[in-house]
């Protein structure tokens, strides 16, 4: 395995033939794989890929119980009021059912969904137990 800074670099390196398998989020190849210069394997996530309907899920490919997505998420400093972080959360809400904006994000290959601030939380700790095993034998430390 090897560990690259970025999708871009390793775009390069699988593009030239150095390397044979990248894992890594969809828009970072997607002019590729629409251009026909790589073909993907399989998905990742527990759905299929929306500009990629063909590509079957790892799960569907038989590798059980696998999901592993990419998401994006915005915070605040530590101890921003609730009220504060719910109207920020309200704010990116509206923005993102903006037809331009939806457009946008999604011929990136990306999937535009609002939350709230406790469903952030919610899943932030979700996240944390699911990958925490992970991180314990691979032995990964905060540096």
């Amino acid at each position: 395995m090897v560990q690259y800074r970025g999708g871009a670099p390793a775009r390069t390196d699988l593009l030239a033939g150095r390397i044979q398998l990248v894992i890594e989020q969809a828009p970072s190849f997607l002019e590729d794989f629409l251009a026909g210069r790589l073909g993907r394997l399989a998905v990742g996530g527990a759905r299929r890929f929306a500009l990629q309907p063909n590509e079957p899920t790892l799960q569907e490919a038989g590798i059980t119980g696998y999901e592993a997505n990419a998401w994006l998420g915005y915070a605040a400093p530590t101890g921003t009021p609730i009220g504060i972080r719910r109207r920020i959360a309200a704010a990116i809400d509206r923005i993102l059912l903006i037809p331009e904006v939806r457009e946008r994000l999604t011929s990136w290959g990306a999937e535009p969904l609002g939350s709230t601030s406790e469903d952030m939380d919610r899943m932030l700790t979700a996240e944390r137990q699911r990958w925490s095993e992970v991180v314990r034998i691979a032995g990964i430390e905060c540096e």
